[in-house]
């Protein structure tokens, strides 16, 4: 299936959508070491200490909402091992303002889910990011642990309203049963906007003792406007 941007509705923007199993990617980029579409499908390595790659597509064709969308996603770890220090080492998923996210926090605007395999657990993060500054909620080995390799899951985010955004994880395909952990829920604001780059984003400070994490993100859509699929 090739990556899709359309409008169901002619004549009313009510609704766009964006989806993608990598069959065909040459909308995404850069290629990089650790992000790369390979067997169809967009693989990541997080196991090297000092790594900060992106792969993004722009969405500003869609004039991406700033008070509702939905993203959903397959996820995949082989490996989801702690980390032999306390440092950071997120695979972030979300919708950016930038083009080239660097650093633990990017510059401008973004809306994101993190986990993060740390020394004694893996922190998940829910984070609205304004200006650098990150407002976030934390989910320690919740909904992922360091037994969460070998299941795909299912995974939404939704900004359901300017002030709110939203994720849920799933063992099933439908999005609805299966639920794995709680509700992630964190305020965000109006003022962080402009968030049309959809970013997987890696970023590593020190990893020791074989910690870290690899997988891949497959199947892969956007809907802009709403908080449903139309």
């Amino acid at each position: 299936m090739s990556p899709t941007i359309f409008n169901p509705y002619r004549y009313a923007e009510v609704s766009q959508t964006y989806s993608t199993d990598f069959t065909s990617h040459g909308d995404w980029s850069p290629n990089t070491t650790y992000l790369n579409i390979v067997n169809n499908r967009l693989e990541f390595d997080l196991t090297v200490s000092g790594t900060d790659e992106f792969m993004n597509i722009d969405l500003s064709s869609m004039d991406v909402s700033n008070e509702a969308w939905l993203l959903r996603y397959e996820c995949y770890w082989s490996k989801m091992t702690l980390n032999g220090t306390d440092a950071t080492n997120k695979l972030c998923v979300g919708c950016y303002s930038t083009a080239t996210p660097a650093n633990q926090n990017p510059s401008g605007d973004a809306l994101r889910y993190t986990d993060s395999p740390e020394q004694t657990l893996v922190q998940n993060v829910l984070a609205s990011i304004e200006n650098s500054a990150e407002t976030k909620v934390e989910g320690s080995d919740d909904p992922f642990s360091d037994a969460s390799t070998g299941t795909t899951y299912y995974i939404e985010i939704k900004r359901v309203s300017a002030d709110s955004l939203e994720q849920r994880v799933y063992t099933n395909s439908d999005y609805s049963t299966g639920k794995v952990g709680t509700t992630m829920i964190v305020a965000t604001s109006s003022s962080v906007n402009n968030t049309q780059f959809l970013t997987v984003n890696l970023y590593a400070g020190t990893i020791t003792g074989g910690g870290g994490q690899t997988g891949f993100i497959n199947s892969m859509s956007f809907y802009n406007g709403v908080t449903v699929p139309p």
